[in-house]
């Protein structure tokens, strides 16, 4: 069974507000640590929910790792962190 994340109350609080996400980015909304490696929920731009994993792709950006609230991209050489709304 996977490992849920504690959410703090900034997140919590973030959960229930209108126009927190942003419109028509990538957006995080949830990690998961698991026996066989971290996977994220995120938003793309679009709208859409997508589990990722290290290694999928982002649009350019290439996930190089997750971690608890956080996830670590690389594109064109440079280093990207996403965090989830309200963190960060």
């Amino acid at each position: 069974m996977a490992q849920t994340t504690a959410s703090t109350a900034r997140i919590q609080s973030a959960a229930t507000q209108e126009n927190v996400l942003p419109r028509r980015q990538v957006a995080l909304l949830g990690t998961f640590m698991k026996p066989n490696g971290a996977e994220a929920l995120i938003l793309d731009s679009r709208g859409r929910l997508h589990t990722v994993t290290r290694g999928d792709r982002i649009g350019r950006a290439t996930i190089v790792a997750i971690e608890t609230g956080a996830l670590h991209l690389a594109q064109d050489g440079r280093a990207l962190v996403l965090h989830m709304p309200g963190e960060g």
